[in-house]
């Protein structure tokens, strides 16, 4: 027993002496007055390039629909998909019986009103002598001049049905209205067409392929942006490689789609080696700005804001819309109150530059911003090439962690 008592006091002392060691260290590796530590980088110089992203659909500039505009039925076809056209070429023929012979019955019936009048006119010179001489009554003759008179209308009346008769049958051959290439075709042989209401659609025709044309749907939040002349990069999935063209027309008429309006513009694209083909979708880029060799900063420089005193560590909010493309930081949509002003879009930042020693504060810097790609962002003047910015503050090794030193009295 004795010797257990004598045991008590070194187990103790040990305990005093372990907690002593742990709190020296714990100390050490993590003081209280520790100089925060930052992630930096450079400025440096290199190329910008800013533009809006949408998708579209390549289609020919001159697309023909062509049907028939007559009923019948197809006796023959002379074209087939991807055929090469010329303006007044025969693509299909209908059976022309039955205008055939309806064009020679008019054609007779317009012989027969000819010879009516050529009677009617010889029976007038005839009334016209017996008048003279006091032998025809004039109602008589009034009577023979209305015959005439009808008979005339009666043959203008056929020659139109004979020019329709005539126009019908020359309808049986579908021709093609431009040079150009059959790109769609639902005709064949022995179809039935009927063309009551609606002229069927029996070709498609795209009037040169070598030069297309892409309607993009840009939104109505970047449309104010694009404008005529401006470069296009766009890829398609067909092939690895990219391709270019120009916006051509900005169209005015809205395209409303699930609450959401886009605009459509029309970039001119030439395909010299045909390798691009109507209805592929195409994911474009149109080019807004570009900068060469400008002095430029990671955007996350100018949305850093250092971390308080007592408070954890934060990057700050981002920095409002401007040229430098940044989004803004306001309330979202509908939380605004009635007299809310949105904020004006400025091109001057914030920044901060690394301390020259660990201990000293940050160095705050007002920068003037031009073009911003998104990720950086161009400086116009404020920061010199090889100046060294802040991007983020690095959160303590307790913070890191998720504990907190027992022994500080902090929870």
């Amino acid at each position: 027993m004795r010797r257990r008592k004598r045991r008590w006091p070194w187990i103790l002392l040990l305990l005093i002496v372990g907690g002593a060691g742990g709190w020296w260290y714990y100390t050490r590796e993590n003081p209280a007055d520790a100089a925060p530590e930052y992630e930096t980088v450079k400025i440096g110089r290199g190329d910008l390039t800013k533009f809006v992203s949408a998708a579209g659909e390549l289609n020919p500039l001159v697309k023909v629909e062509i049907g028939s505009q007559i009923s019948g039925t197809i006796s023959k076809l002379n074209v087939d998909f991807n055929s090469v056209v010329k303006e007044g070429d025969i693509l299909c023929e209908l059976d022309p019986a039955t205008y055939e012979a309806n064009y020679a019955q008019t054609r007779a019936e317009r012989s027969s009103a000819e010879a009516e009048r050529d009677l009617q006119r010889r029976s007038l010179e005839r009334k016209k002598q017996l008048i003279s001489k006091q032998l025809l009554s004039v109602a008589d003759f009034d009577k023979v001049e209305s015959d005439l008179r009808r008979a005339e209308a009666q043959l203008e009346l056929m020659e139109a049905r004979l020019k329709k008769a005539k126009v019908d049958l020359e309808r049986c051959r579908i021709l093609s209205p431009i040079d150009g290439v059959v790109v769609d075709r639902t005709a064949e042989i022995g179809q039935t067409i009927a063309a009551s209401f609606s002229a069927p659609k029996l070709f498609m025709l795209a009037a040169d392929l070598t030069k297309m044309q892409i309607n993009a749907k840009v939104s109505e939040a970047d449309i104010g942006q694009i404008h005529e002349k401006q470069k296009v990069k766009f890829e398609v999935d067909a092939y690895p490689d990219s391709f270019f063209g120009e916006v051509v027309q900005v169209r005015n008429s809205p395209i409303a789609e699930e609450s959401v309006v886009n605009y459509d513009v029309i970039i001119a694209v030439n395909n010299p080696d045909m390798k691009l083909k109507p209805g592929m979708t195409a994911i474009v880029q149109i080019i807004t700005g570009e900068r060469s060799a400008v002095l430029r900063v990671p955007n996350g420089a100018l949305r850093f804001r250092p971390a308080s005193k007592n408070g954890p560590v934060t990057a700050g909010g981002p920095p409002s819309g401007g040229p430098s493309g940044g989004g803004g930081g306001g309330p979202a949509p509908g939380a605004q109150g009635p007299g809310f002003k949105p904020k004006q879009a400025t091109d001057e930042k914030q920044l901060y530059l690394k301390p020259a020693s660990p201990k000293d504060e940050l160095v705050a810097l007002k920068v003037k911003i031009g073009l911003s790609d998104g990720v950086q962002t161009e400086i116009l003047s404020g920061l010199n090439e090889g100046d060294e910015v802040v991007l983020l503050q690095k959160p303590k090794k307790d913070e890191v962690s998720g504990t907190t030193n027992p022994f500080s009295g902090r929870r």
